[in-house]
């Protein structure tokens, strides 16, 4: 078993800026900070990065030289790959053999291979197919109209009231970067799906910069198989990478909203503290309105 790895850097700042966010994302802890170097820890193995001293910086780095090549990481599934790509990118970090991305490890590899600032090359693989499908189950963002369409299709069969324009919106809005909209398939079947809003209709979470996950469904005959919960963390993690301290969500007071509420207060969310709202505006004491979809409490969880 695997102790540590020791990695000497040209820069340790830089090289911490781009290995905090990567290994903490996947898990990792800070675990030791001094001076000239830093480490991170996950389970009982760790990382280490400590800054080469001036006399050894003349010879840069480079990974066909005798010595480490690369390293890689176990990532939980091909969704997560695709994530870590959109952010490594939008990050600016250099993306090796695109023309080959997903596959540049062979067939039915899929990862992502890139470099830190020293240019070591590092990869981020997911589990094999058969292996990733354990249960059937895959998150994945919505790529093109048609996956719109059939969200539509099979809303008029489990959740009709739900109007056509809605969907048709979905992708110009993945495109502009207001919404982030992931699909949940089970066994190949369209199970359900979630956005997260960057700039929530709620007029609390706009005042605080809280995006919102939103609009979270699953078809009945897909529930109790923890679905929910995969599209829950990886809007959270998207949240995150937004660099948001909190995510927020609305959910419904009557009872069919009891199992959501449930979930909600398993995975750390708790109310903003604001009542009521009624179509995103308070209710105030003494006020009726209709016991519906439109009457919510707002919760919040801290990242």
């Amino acid at each position: 078993m695997l102790h540590h790895v020791e990695i000497y850097v040209s820069d340790l700042e830089r090289s911490t800026t781009f290995w905090r966010w990567f290994l903490e994302e996947l898990g990792y802890e800070e675990y030791q900070k001094w001076a000239s170097g830093i480490s991170w820890r996950h389970e009982e193995t760790y990382l280490v990065f400590v800054q080469t001293e001036q006399n050894y910086l003349d010879i840069p780095y480079h990974r066909k030289r005798v010595g480490l090549n690369h390293l890689a990481f176990h990532a939980k599934s091909r969704e997560q790959v695709d994530w870590f790509t959109e952010e490594l990118t939008r990050r600016g970090a250099s993306i090796l053999y695109r023309d080959k991305h997903p596959y540049a490890g062979g067939e039915g590899y899929y990862a992502v291979f890139f470099e830190d600032p020293d240019r070591m090359k590092v990869e981020i693989v997911a589990p094999s197919l058969s292996d990733e499908r354990s249960g059937d189950v895959i998150v994945k963002p919505l790529d093109t109209q048609e996956e719109a369409i059939r969200c539509f299709q099979q809303a008029q069969i489990h959740c009709p009231w739900y109007p056509k324009e809605y969907f048709e919106g979905w992708l110009t809005a993945n495109r502009e970067g207001n919404r982030l909209t992931r699909l949940v398939f089970h066994e190949g079947k369209l199970a359900g799906w979630c956005h997260l809003l960057r700039v929530s209709d709620y007029p609390s979470f706009q005042e605080e910069q809280i995006p919102e996950i939103n609009d979270l469904v699953i078809f009945p005959e897909f529930r109790r198989k923890k679905l929910a919960s995969r599209l829950l963390e990886e809007l959270e993690r998207a949240a995150a990478a937004w660099n948001c301290a909190r995510v927020g969500l609305g959910v419904g007071l009557y009872g069919d909203y009891g199992p959501a509420q449930l979930l909600y207060a398993k995975r750390g969310y708790h109310l903003d503290g604001k009542g009521m709202s009624y179509k995103n505006q308070r209710v105030k004491a003494g006020q009726e309105v209709p016991i519906d979809d439109e009457l919510l409490v707002y919760l919040v969880k801290d990242l």
